[in-house]
């Protein structure tokens, strides 16, 4: 496979949960996010009605190779929201209500040009709940958001924010310090049934400035297995594909803020058809995604 650079410690995670109480009814200021000397304790913060606007852009390429012939699609999808912190929950979970301000989506295939203006998505909120170090615990209101599709295909909203935050580590962390993160998720895409495993390593890089806000710099670099099968136009197809991704993501470590991601990622993998013609298509997807704060 062709390789492309593209993205139970109690004590510390015990502190970091208790801090973060302390905090939601002291203020920001009471937070210990530590030092370089004795680590850095990280966890998302905000008070009470504060918001944050994000803008995000991806980028997909995808090459297919059928019957001798190659086809390309590419696209780009610009999504623009707002965040307003709900509060703390009394299990000590972080409560997000997300607004969308913008989806607007548009590519070129070998069927033409297509885009997507998801005006109707613009003013609709849903709310997403997440422990303080990011891992998303529960999605609400996804299923009322309006419906949007790209090329005939149900644009998921509910799946694209099963990761919402860039994931901090439990323990308190040095410059240099890593901490690994393992999920599987179960994804419907273009009536496959897809297992995707996945295994990333964050290594916290250096202590920067950014806007005028101290941050912390941490590194990604993941791999992982995509799996499935699933049926088409009367054609059974199996899937198989591996990929890597590395990046890195900006933290305002003082304020508790997400302030900028950056990620590159390639997949490579077979798609095997059977049914009125046997096949099998090679094909690789390149994706750049960038994430960062307006305001």
């Amino acid at each position: 496979m062709r390789r492309h650079q593209v993205a139970r410690y109690a004590g510390p995670a015990l502190l970091a949960a208790a801090t973060i109480l302390i905090a939601a009814c002291a203020g920001p200021k009471a937070f210990n996010y530590g030092n370089a000397d004795t680590g850095f304790i990280l966890a998302y913060r905000a008070t009470k009605g504060q918001t944050l606007k994000y803008q995000m852009v991806n980028e997909t390429r995808m090459t297919q190779e059928m019957m001798g012939q190659e086809m390309e699609v590419t696209s780009s999808q610009n999504m623009g929201w707002t965040l307003r912190f709900l509060g703390v929950s009394p299990e000590g979970n972080l409560r997000w209500q997300i607004t969308f301000d913008q989806m607007i989506s548009t590519g070129k295939g070998p069927q033409g040009d297509f885009s997507v203006d998801g005006k109707e998505l613009v003013g609709k909120s849903a709310e997403l709940v997440t422990v303080p170090q990011g891992k998303v615990v529960a999605r609400i209101g996804f299923d009322k958001l309006p419906k949007l599709s790209v090329m005939g295909q149900e644009v998921d909203l509910a799946k694209q924010f099963r990761e919402f935050l860039s994931q901090l580590p439990t323990k308190a962390v040095k410059i240099g310090d890593t901490w690994e993160e393992a999920r599987t998720d179960t994804v419907k895409q273009g009536g496959l049934d897809l297992l995707v495993s996945s295994r990333t390593t964050y290594t916290l890089a250096e202590q920067v400035t950014h806007g005028g806000k101290e941050c912390l710099k941490v590194k990604t670099q993941g791999s992982f297995t995509v799996g499935g099968q699933g049926s088409q136009m009367g054609a059974n197809i199996s899937f198989e594909g591996e990929g890597e991704e590395n990046g890195h993501f900006l933290f305002a470590y003082k304020e508790g803020t997400l302030l900028e991601v950056a990620s590159e990622r390639l997949m490579e993998g077979t798609a095997s058809v059977s049914g009125p013609v046997d096949m099998t298509i090679p094909m690789t997807q390149e994706v750049r995604t960038s994430l960062r704060l307006l305001k």
